[in-house]
């Protein structure tokens, strides 16, 4: 590699940072590039020569490329890669959410194809993983879409030794690193990170194929088939829909990562699945603000695994999009109909109780007030005059 001096390196902005090590995006000689700056220290330049000596043998159009390093002598040890426009992939993963659900998809699907291709081909390299985890990866995206990542060897081990390893641990950094990621996206767009439950899908289909099911507090409202090229745009403007990336891992390790990696590309480029889309009911929460939407854009490493699913109730802890409180672990329910759960239908809050109301049982929805709350005012106020 070229020995790039620092007055010819032009750090513009922070674009990420790991174990030992800050990233950014600036310039070399008029060229744009990602640099990794090394922390201060001693080990600074063996962490260089150990991440030169892993990546130096590979080529792959998923892996970022090392275009030159600095010299040994130089106050600043850093890597500088690939003449291109680099982003975290975060930021761009995040911005998709925003701008709909074609998009979100579309590269959210991109970048799993991109992490799995990346990583079995260093599976085939024969590249040691063993002491590695998600986080000894950087994923990045460029302005036309295209999915890297950079290697960042564990500092525990020597992994410079190329020996073929049969094991999970490609597969269990496969997934580690695709929800990673898309989580990382969500707190970018949403400022908050919740732990979905993947498994709901799975729910959810086994609700759809059994139609005698007893009734149950959750309720699949509907069930269809999602088509790429008939996706709308969003009727919902961004302020009141909440869209998240939820990554689903599906136990089927008997495949080579290889297999995955052709299979998903392949239903990626030629669309050869529709997606599935289902819409879950909780009966059983009590904050339902009337036109809350919340779509869990769930990703797995095969397309026919994948799917999108719609709530109608925040979660707790969460920012309601609607009345923009936060949602109450311990939220109450009752109504002057009697019943004891709100059912499907929409509810409204006491401002003096906290209580929660149907919509369709009160007479407004605007600093409404119960009449529980309302007879002890009148009883109050009787008791003054």
């Amino acid at each position: 590699f070229q020995i790039i001096r620092n007055k010819n390196l032009q750090l513009i902005e922070e674009i990420g940072s790991g174990p030992g090590y800050f990233i950014h995006r600036g310039k070399c000689k008029g060229l744009s590039v990602v640099v990794k700056v090394f922390n201060a220290g001693v080990d600074a330049r063996k962490h260089l020569e150990d991440t030169v000596e892993l990546t130096k043998r590979l080529l792959h159009p998923n892996l970022l490329r090392i275009t030159g390093i600095s010299s040994p002598l130089s106050s600043n040890q850093f890597i500088a890669y690939e003449h291109v426009y680099w982003r975290d992939a975060k930021g761009p993963l995040a911005r998709a959410l925003k701008d709909g659900l074609l998009r979100s998809i579309d590269l959210g699907l991109r970048m799993v194809c991109s992490i799995v291709a990346a990583i079995n081909y260093l599976e085939v390299q024969g590249v040691s993983l063993q002491s590695m985890q998600a986080k000894n990866f950087d994923v990045f995206l460029d302005i036309e879409d295209r999915f890297v990542i950079s290697i960042n060897p564990s500092q525990s081990q020597p992994t410079s030794s190329f020996m073929m390893e049969v094991d999970d641990r490609p597969w269990e950094i496969f997934n580690d690193l695709c929800g990673q990621v898309l989580t990382a996206a969500n707190h970018v767009l949403h400022e908050d990170t919740f732990e979905r439950n993947p498994s709901l899908l799975d729910i959810l289909n086994t609700l759809c194929q059994d139609s005698t099911s007893s009734p149950s507090p959750s309720l699949v409202t509907s069930n269809s088939r999602l088509d790429f090229n008939t996706i709308q745009p969003d009727e919902l403007p961004p302020s009141l829909l909440r869209r998240e990336y939820v990554w689903r891992i599906v136990q089927y390790r008997q495949q080579s990562l290889a297999t995955i990696a052709a299979q998903i590309k392949q239903d990626y480029e030629f669309r050869a699945l529709t997606l599935q889309r289902l819409a879950w009911a909780n009966s059983s929460h009590v904050h339902r603000c009337a036109g809350y939407i919340r779509e869990e854009v769930t990703l797995a490493s095969s397309l026919a695994e994948s799917a999108v699913v719609t709530h109608n109730t925040p979660s707790p802890m969460e920012i309601c999009p609607i009345c923009h409180q936060p949602v109450s672990i311990d939220e109450k329910f009752r109504c002057r109909c009697g019943k004891l759960t709100p059912g499907s239908g929409s509810t409204v809050k006491c401002q003096r109780c906290n209580f929660w109301s149907h919509t369709k049982c009160v007479d407004c929805c605007n600093e409404f007030i119960c009449e529980c709350c309302e007879c002890t005012i009148v009883v109050a106020v009787e008791h003054f005059n």
